[in-house]
């Protein structure tokens, strides 16, 4: 967004609820994320950084997790690395080494399923909306807790969009390619791998940040996600867990 843009969204947005932004401390009126399309967002992204609420959301766990885990002197391994935390986690971890199958800027392509690194490799892995798109999930957590160091840490997110997981036959291209829909439960299938886990919700930090996805999902199920349910409220909490090895 630029100058102009800015100047016009935020007169547009006079009246519209302000939010901070706890990635580049912006202050003021959120953008709304696929406008005109049945699945919109509201006050979803930040017009500054352009971060999403499930960014925010990460973001506040990894600095809760800082300070306990002197990430300063931790090394990282981020699966497919977004654009906003490239550059932050660098400045917040000792070495950063990003991988992924598909993406050709990485410094690492690698199968999460088979990874070409030794055992405890590393101290941190970063791993958001990735799961939802591997079939072989359990053999995929496997390979991140082999990699992962003593006392070492896994954050993870699936998008939870329904009460109940539900695997898919195939993976449904409507759904950019998920072999899942995930639920709350998700997360405890993993449990038995590490020492403990802890799961982070919207619930747990303040609304300023907007950590919130504002989206009717009541029109489930469709012709396109036969097997994904309504769910009620136009309000919905993004969950994540960390696993501690």
């Amino acid at each position: 967004m630029n100058n102009f843009q800015y100047i016009k969204f935020r007169i547009k947005n006079l009246l519209s609820p302000s939010f901070r932004c706890p990635i580049c401390r912006y202050r003021g009126p959120f953008q709304t994320a696929r406008p005109g399309h049945a699945l919109r967002r509201r006050h979803a992204l930040c017009p500054k950084c352009g971060s999403s609420e499930r960014q925010r959301v990460q973001w506040l766990i990894m600095q809760e997790l800082s300070s306990a885990y002197t990430f300063r002197e931790k090394s990282l391994l981020h699966f497919a690395p977004e654009s906003i935390f490239r550059s932050e986690f660098r400045k917040l971890f000792a070495q950063v080494t990003t991988t992924d199958l598909a993406m050709p800027d990485v410094d690492v392509k690698a199968d999460i399923c088979r990874l070409p690194f030794a055992n405890a490799s590393f101290d941190v892995v970063f791993l958001s909306h990735v799961l939802e798109h591997v079939k072989e999930d359990r053999r995929a957590m496997c390979e991140v807790r082999r990699v992962l160091r003593s006392q070492g840490i896994a954050i993870v997110e699936a998008p939870i969009t329904r009460e109940k997981t539900i695997e898919y036959d195939c993976p449904n291209i409507h759904e950019f390619g998920h072999v899942r829909n995930t639920g709350p439960d998700y997360y405890d299938r993993f449990t038995d791998l590490f020492r403990l886990m802890k799961k982070y919700t919207s619930e747990d930090f303040p609304h300023k940040f907007q950590p919130y996805i504002y989206c009717n999902w009541t029109r489930f199920p469709t012709p396109e996600s036969p097997l994904r349910q309504p769910m009620p409220g136009l309000r919905h909490p993004i969950m994540v867990a960390v696993y501690f090895v």
